[in-house]
């Protein structure tokens, strides 16, 4: 392994965020974070540099971990693990130990003992977009499991549970595939560095030291980062339910001992609504977040020229991007009557090079195909199985623009599609673009 302490970090995107429940930011694998100022609601994880932060408001600590550069070929980081390791993840091989990838809510619950859910109850609104779940199975008995935070070309492991009532060398011999496994599931997906989570450097608990030992026996590199959490954290939600439930009631208080002359009554904006935290939160398609990170990768891949399928496309948000993006030839189809009235009234007098059809995209398939085909998450798992049914019968490359991802499992089960890149909007959904091989 290399020995040399470096700062190793990749930061392709500027949002790489974990939103709590309790509304609570946190931040991941940000080159510099700017904490200056003002009781926070967010925090940094893993920064690569605190030189803004302001240490009064905020409690900085060092952060090592082991990362490994999954851009390296699947021999050259194998190479690098210990021996140990290698022999290990051959042993497990031999005694048929397979892993599993959960990667949405219906696999979590069709596929997990009760146990490990009850376990894992936390993890569920957030599986596909920010974790997902991995394990190890022998003989119909899970022999670890582990959670893994997906951000900005990052897998980082976040929790590991070993099953204890198991041959302890068989788990160790799972353990160790697992992490191999999911190496090769987040290299082949695009993601470019996996991170252990952490290593311990002091010499007293004898068990931190022997988890610091099993990661550093995968190779890699050590590398330090820096945490800011806030001192100090007000629940912004909690404030604004309370003040919601006022303006229900009616209440009013009066001030300076009940006195007529003074009154207050804590009224909303217009515009705010009560946050329910079960809703999916989500980037408008016309956002300027989904624009400037569009952009980039058009003209990085030369697209301009490709016509464009909008799946799904509403009342023509999507659509409107694309043209100021430079797209020549863009269709949308949608099966709501009211979304593409308003759409064809979006696009009145500028009808050149634009279709606008009301019809099931599976019919549309059956005659006409595109150079790009832009998703906003529009049908259900059963749907999307049609649909790449249909695509994939094209005997020309073409590109697959998939925002919240929550299918992308099928995609690549196809084994004819490349991740050319991805990443996650402001809430943490993920954003693939596929390019589809026809050879």
């Amino acid at each position: 392994m290399a020995k040399d302490l470096i700062n190793y970090t990749f930061t392709p995107y500027k949002h790489n965020v974990f939103v709590h429940q309790n509304g609570y930011h946190e931040f991941w694998f940000v080159e510099s974070p700017k904490l200056v100022g003002g009781i926070k609601k967010y925090g940094y994880r893993q920064a690569n540099s605190i030189s803004l932060v302001d240490r009064v408001l905020f409690k900085v600590d060092e952060f090592f971990t082991i990362r490994i550069n999954m851009d390296l070929d699947l021999e050259d980081i194998f190479s690098g693990f210990s021996s140990t390791t290698r022999n290990e993840i051959k042993r497990a091989e031999k005694l048929s130990v397979s892993t599993f990838f959960i990667t949405n809510k219906k696999k979590f619950e069709d596929f997990l003992p009760i146990d490990i859910q009850k376990d894992l109850n936390w993890i569920i609104p957030e599986i596909g977009r920010t974790f997902i779940v991995t394990g190890a199975i022998l003989n119909n008995k899970v022999m670890c499991y582990h959670t893994i935070l997906i951000r900005g070309g990052v897998m980082r492991l976040f929790t590991s549970v070993r099953t204890l009532d198991a041959d302890q060398k068989v788990v160790s011999y799972s353990n160790r595939l697992l992490h191999f496994n999911e190496m090769k599931w987040g290299k082949y997906r695009g993601f470019r560095i996996f991170d252990f989570g952490g290593i311990y450097l002091g010499k007293e608990d004898e068990k931190k030291i022997s988890i610091t030992k099993f990661k550093k026996s995968f190779g890699g590199v050590m590398a330090k980062f820096y945490d800011a959490t806030p001192r100090f954290f007000i629940n912004k939600r909690r404030v604004r339910h309370f003040f919601v439930k006022l303006k229900i009631v009616g209440l009013y208080y009066d001030l300076l001992n009940n006195s007529n002359v003074y009154k207050l009554r804590f009224n909303l904006k217009q515009n705010d609504q009560i946050e329910d935290p079960n809703i999916h939160r989500s980037t408008p398609s016309g956002g300027k977040y989904l624009e400037t990170y569009f952009r980039q990768i058009i003209a990085n891949y030369n697209l301009k020229g490709l016509d464009l399928l909008d799946v799904g496309c509403g009342e023509g948000s999507a659509m409107k991007m694309f043209m100021k993006l430079g797209i020549t030839h863009i269709t949308g189809i949608d099966i709501k009557s009211d979304a593409i009235n308003i759409c064809r009234k979006n696009f009145e007098g500028i009808e050149k090079n634009i279709s606008i059809i009301e019809d099931n995209v599976l019919n549309l398939l059956e005659t006409k195909s595109f150079g790009i085909y832009y998703l906003y998450n529009p049908f259900p798992e059963q749907v999307f199985k049609f649909f790449l049914q249909k695509i994939t019968k094209s005997t020309t490359d073409f590109y697959l623009f998939y925002v919240n991802a929550v299918c992308e499992d099928l995609v690549v089960s196809t084994n004819k599609f490349s991740v050319i890149d991805r990443c996650c909007d402001i809430w943490g959904n993920n954003i693939v673009c596929f390019k589809f091989n026809s050879h």
